[in-house]
Protein backbone atom coordinates (compact mmCIF):
# COMPACT_ATOMS: atom_id res chain seq x y z
CA UNK A 1 0.00 0.00 0.00
CA UNK A 2 1.25 3.22 -0.93
CA UNK A 3 2.05 6.07 1.72
CA UNK A 4 -0.76 8.44 -0.18
CA UNK A 5 -2.99 5.60 -0.29
CA UNK A 6 -2.33 4.58 3.79
CA UNK A 7 -2.68 8.62 4.22
CA UNK A 8 -5.83 8.88 2.75
CA UNK A 9 -7.45 5.89 4.38
CA UNK A 10 -6.21 7.09 8.05
CA UNK A 11 -7.75 10.12 7.05
CA UNK A 12 -10.74 8.94 6.34
CA UNK A 13 -10.76 6.63 9.65
CA UNK A 14 -10.23 9.69 11.69
CA UNK A 15 -13.47 11.61 10.03
CA UNK A 16 -15.45 8.82 10.03
CA UNK A 17 -14.54 8.82 13.82
CA UNK A 18 -15.24 12.53 14.36
CA UNK A 19 -18.61 12.77 12.52
CA UNK A 20 -20.01 9.50 14.29
CA UNK A 21 -18.70 11.00 17.51
CA UNK A 22 -20.21 14.28 16.22
CA UNK A 23 -23.59 13.40 17.09
CA UNK A 24 -27.14 14.97 16.33
CA UNK A 25 -26.18 18.02 15.93
CA UNK A 26 -24.34 17.27 13.23
CA UNK A 27 -27.15 15.56 11.60
CA UNK A 28 -29.67 17.91 12.42
CA UNK A 29 -27.67 20.68 11.03
CA UNK A 30 -29.46 22.35 14.06
CA UNK A 31 -28.62 26.27 14.69
CA UNK A 32 -26.22 28.65 13.37
CA UNK A 33 -22.69 27.69 13.49
CA UNK A 34 -22.46 29.85 17.28
CA UNK A 35 -25.24 27.17 18.66
CA UNK A 36 -23.20 25.78 22.10
CA UNK A 37 -25.26 22.33 20.08
CA UNK A 38 -23.94 22.37 17.03
CA UNK A 39 -20.69 20.56 17.04
CA UNK A 40 -17.85 21.82 15.74
CA UNK A 41 -14.27 21.02 14.57
CA UNK A 42 -10.27 21.88 14.27
CA UNK A 43 -7.74 20.77 12.40
CA UNK A 44 -4.47 21.06 13.13
CA UNK A 45 -1.70 20.73 10.19
CA UNK A 46 2.01 20.36 10.27
CA UNK A 47 5.14 20.35 7.83
CA UNK A 48 8.87 20.86 7.51
CA UNK A 49 9.97 22.68 4.63
CA UNK A 50 13.04 21.61 2.81
CA UNK A 51 14.83 25.26 2.86
CA UNK A 52 14.49 27.28 5.94
CA UNK A 53 12.09 29.79 5.82
CA UNK A 54 12.19 33.12 6.52
CA UNK A 55 9.97 36.13 8.27
CA UNK A 56 9.16 37.43 4.81
CA UNK A 57 8.70 33.93 3.24
CA UNK A 58 5.91 33.23 5.37
CA UNK A 59 4.56 36.63 5.48
CA UNK A 60 3.86 36.33 1.85
CA UNK A 61 2.75 32.56 2.28
CA UNK A 62 0.07 33.81 4.82
CA UNK A 63 -0.70 36.62 2.65
CA UNK A 64 -1.31 34.37 -0.30
CA UNK A 65 -3.37 31.49 1.64
CA UNK A 66 -5.46 34.30 2.99
CA UNK A 67 -6.52 35.65 -0.36
CA UNK A 68 -6.86 31.62 -1.60
CA UNK A 69 -9.27 30.98 1.27
CA UNK A 70 -11.21 34.14 1.14
CA UNK A 71 -11.78 33.82 -2.83
CA UNK A 72 -12.96 30.16 -2.59
CA UNK A 73 -14.67 31.04 0.04
CA UNK A 74 -16.17 27.55 1.86
CA UNK A 75 -19.23 27.24 3.89
CA UNK A 76 -18.51 26.57 7.54
CA UNK A 77 -14.59 26.94 7.49
CA UNK A 78 -14.35 29.99 10.07
CA UNK A 79 -11.12 30.76 10.17
CA UNK A 80 -7.52 29.49 10.46
CA UNK A 81 -4.45 30.32 12.82
CA UNK A 82 -1.11 30.19 10.68
CA UNK A 83 1.38 28.49 13.20
CA UNK A 84 5.47 28.82 12.90
CA UNK A 85 8.73 28.23 14.71
CA UNK A 86 11.68 29.14 12.80
CA UNK A 87 14.16 27.52 14.75
CA UNK A 88 12.62 24.26 13.92
CA UNK A 89 11.46 24.83 10.33
CA UNK A 90 8.31 23.69 11.25
CA UNK A 91 4.96 25.56 9.97
CA UNK A 92 1.30 24.72 9.73
CA UNK A 93 -1.89 25.86 10.96
CA UNK A 94 -5.03 25.33 13.06
CA UNK A 95 -8.62 25.32 11.11
CA UNK A 96 -11.90 25.88 12.60
CA UNK A 97 -14.94 24.41 10.91
CA UNK A 98 -18.69 25.20 12.17
CA UNK A 99 -19.35 21.79 11.38
CA UNK A 100 -18.30 17.95 9.99
CA UNK A 101 -19.33 18.94 6.09
CA UNK A 102 -17.52 22.05 6.67
CA UNK A 103 -14.55 20.02 7.49
CA UNK A 104 -15.37 17.72 4.65
CA UNK A 105 -15.88 19.89 2.09
CA UNK A 106 -12.61 21.82 2.95
CA UNK A 107 -10.54 18.79 2.72
CA UNK A 108 -11.92 17.76 -0.50
CA UNK A 109 -10.85 21.01 -2.53
CA UNK A 110 -8.05 21.47 -0.12
CA UNK A 111 -6.59 17.83 0.10
CA UNK A 112 -3.26 18.11 2.30
CA UNK A 113 0.06 17.18 0.90
CA UNK A 114 2.02 14.28 1.11
CA UNK A 115 5.02 16.07 3.91
CA UNK A 116 2.00 17.99 6.01
CA UNK A 117 0.65 15.84 9.38
CA UNK A 118 -2.90 16.42 9.57
CA UNK A 119 -5.29 15.96 12.65
CA UNK A 120 -8.90 16.37 12.81
CA UNK A 121 -10.36 17.22 16.41
CA UNK A 122 -13.98 17.83 17.69
CA UNK A 123 -14.36 20.71 19.69
CA UNK A 124 -15.63 19.85 23.62
CA UNK A 125 -15.61 22.86 25.06
CA UNK A 126 -14.09 26.64 24.74
CA UNK A 127 -12.65 29.32 27.65
CA UNK A 128 -12.68 32.77 26.44
CA UNK A 129 -10.60 35.37 28.91
CA UNK A 130 -12.43 37.67 30.87
CA UNK A 131 -12.69 40.72 28.83
CA UNK A 132 -11.44 39.71 25.86
CA UNK A 133 -13.62 41.01 22.82
CA UNK A 134 -11.72 38.81 19.99
CA UNK A 135 -13.30 36.70 17.32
Amino acid sequence: MSGRTLFAALLGALLGVGVAVGGSAIADGAGPPDDPAVVRYVMVTSFQPESAWTEEYAAAGVRKLSEDYTRDAIEGFQAKTFVGNFDRNEFGGVYRFADADALEAFLAKHPPAENRVVKTFRVLGEWQAAGYDGP
